[in-house]
């Protein structure tokens, strides 16, 4: 079962992760070490080719670049991809990239791909991140067009780390649904398993908790689960 609920600017707001700053020193994402931790990989880091949809603020794509791998980000705003440009290359940013092993060839190693889903070409790729990004698709088919096009991007042995927003969620206020600005897809968890049938074997899959951390944010709790899963 697929469910439309509608996105607004007070979840991009509760979503968006803060932004990188100077004197930051990169680590990957929960989700990432583990799966760095788990040698599941098909190759190894430095000959790497990740490919992160809805990167954000590129804190994970940065982080890949900081071990080795070769990075395509893409995301529907231009200019969190611009931003990842700009962290590589000003020299403002010359102390961060120095404290954080950045060298030249991480701008080398890094592809920008803005665009929203199903309007850009996905490369090929060894490990794709795909993190709480898809169920921004605004319709369903756009939906299945973005899922055969991960899909034929994976090479054989490929790993894939994407989240799913699911049904069960918590508001704080009734009125939550009507103010949503766009359509967001919601799956069950049996919809979300059916995906990967036939095409990929799941390693993991794991709830993420997801409680919102202030009493003032209208969402009490979102569903969305997580799946690691290799490419046949």
């Amino acid at each position: 079962m697929i469910h439309k609920a509608r996105a607004s600017q007070t979840w991009q707001r509760f979503a968006s992760n803060k932004r990188i700053t100077r004197r930051e020193i990169l680590k990957p994402s929960d989700g990432v070490q583990w799966i760095l931790n788990q040698r599941i990989l098909p190759r190894p880091i430095t000959e790497l080719r990740a490919l992160e949809l809805g990167c954000g603020n590129g804190r994970d794509a940065l982080s890949l670049l900081k071990l080795g791998a070769s990075v395509t980000a893409n995301d529907g705003t231009p200019a969190n991809v611009e931003a990842l440009s700009h962290i590589l290359t000003d020299p403002s940013w010359d102390n961060f990239r120095n404290r954080n092993n950045l060298d030249e060839t991480a701008v080398e190693r890094f592809t920008p791909l803005p665009g929203l889903f199903g309007e850009v070409d996905l490369p090929q790729t060894d490990f794709l991140l795909a993190q709480s990004c898809l169920s921004y698709c605004p319709t369903y088919d756009i939906f299945m067009h973005v899922w055969e096009q991960i899909k034929a991007a994976l090479v054989p042995g490929a790993v894939i780390l994407v989240d799913f927003h699911g049904l069960n969620w918590a508001f704080r206020d009734p009125s939550y649904h009507e103010q949503f600005a766009g359509n967001m897809m919601l799956l069950s968890i049996d919809a979300a398993r059916a995906l990967f049938q036939g095409a990929f074997e799941i390693h993991t899959e794991v709830p993420v908790d997801m409680r919102a951390p202030h009493t003032n944010t209208i969402v009490e709790y979102m569903d969305i689960s997580r799946f690691v899963a290799i490419r046949k």
